[in-house]
Order: C-alpha cells, then structure tokens, then sequence
C-alpha cells in the first residue's frame, strides 16, 4: 500500500512491539537537514509534559515544558490521518503542533516571526495611512490659508468700489476733479 512507504522503517519495530499496525499509527517523517526551534505557544495556556511516542495520549516522561518555553526540534512527523505534526525534542520525547478539541500547542519559530512580520506590516500600513491622513489634512489646512492671504492680500490691493448712495461726497468730489482737470485741459489747448 502506498501509505507504508511513506513510514519511517524505524518507528515500525516499535510501534509492532506495542502490539500496533503500521497502519494505525501512520506517519509522514519529515527530515531536517537541521534542527528547527518551536515555542510552546497552547491555546489553553497551560504547561505540558512530553510524550515518549509520537502519540497526543501516549505514555509522558518526566520533562515539563511551560507556556512560552522555546526548544529544539530534531525530527518531525505528520500523523497522516489527524494531520498533527509531532515534534521529537532534540533532549527526547515528543510534542505535538496542535491538539484536536484544544487548538494549537507548539508553533515553528519562522511561522511565528512570519506572523510578528505580517501583524507589525499591518500595524505599519494603518499607522502610514493615519500620517497621511493627517498630512493631508494639514495640506488642506495650509493651502486654506494661503488662498486666504492672497484674497486678503488683494483686497488690500484693490480700490474701494462703492456706490453714489454709500458715499456721494466722494464722487461729488471726484466729478469735481474731473471738471477741474477737463478744464485745464482745455485751457492748455487754447493757449497753444
């Protein structure tokens, strides 16, 4: 059968003396050209004792491992039925990646830097759009204002337009300038 090739002819001896099939207790071996580092990272917070097989309720040994312990992992196993990876500590005995009913027990150290990455990128995308928000509001503030000094600065500029009801005096005044600098103009004319 094709799952029995993909077992480690070494766990089939032990597993055979514990009276089971290779079948029951299928595996896909992962092998590391290195050793990887995993974080006890449970879902329910609580510590854990290694197992001596690659098995969630095998026999435990006497290593306790706490929330947030960080280990070396030698070898990993995928349970080809429940899909769990179990991890064999590089000091012996056995963890697992996840445990069904309870969630996740132990995460690779790259995935959960990947994750830091992914949730310090986002954090950085929101605070990026926050500056820019800002920013542009402070453009749009600034540029307010400076539509605002050039009105200003042309209305300073500009003479006063008023009307004959608002200010007659002025062009009272102003018709009699006209009159006396027509008159002069005339005079100058004739002299010549």
């Amino acid at each position: 059968q094709p799952e029995q090739q993909d077992f480690e002819p070494a766990l089939a001896a032990p597993l055979q003396a514990m009276g089971q099939n290779q079948q029951s207790s299928a595996f896909l071996t992962s092998p590391l050209s290195s050793s990887t580092f995993w974080r006890y990272s449970p879902s329910n917070g609580k510590p854990i004792v290694t197992r001596q097989l690659p098995e969630i309720d095998g026999e435990k040994t006497a290593r306790r491992v706490v929330p947030n312990e960080v280990f070396e992992v030698s070898e990993e196993r995928r349970g080809v039925i429940s899909g769990v990876v179990f991890l064999h500590l590089a000091g012996g005995g056995w963890l697992f990646d996840s445990k069904p009913g309870v969630g996740v027990m132990c995460v690779k150290q790259e995935e959960e830097q990947e994750q830091d990455g992914e949730e310090a990128r986002r954090i950085r995308g929101e605070e990026e759009a926050a500056a820019n928000s800002i920013q542009a509001r402070y453009r749009g503030n600034a540029a307010r204002k400076q539509v605002q000094s050039r009105q200003n600065k042309q209305k300073k500029q500009e003479p006063e337009s008023f009307t004959l009801q608002e200010r007659p005096e002025d062009f009272r005044l102003a018709h009699q300038d006209s009159k006396d600098s027509l008159g002069k103009f005339r005079d100058s004319k004739e002299s010549q």
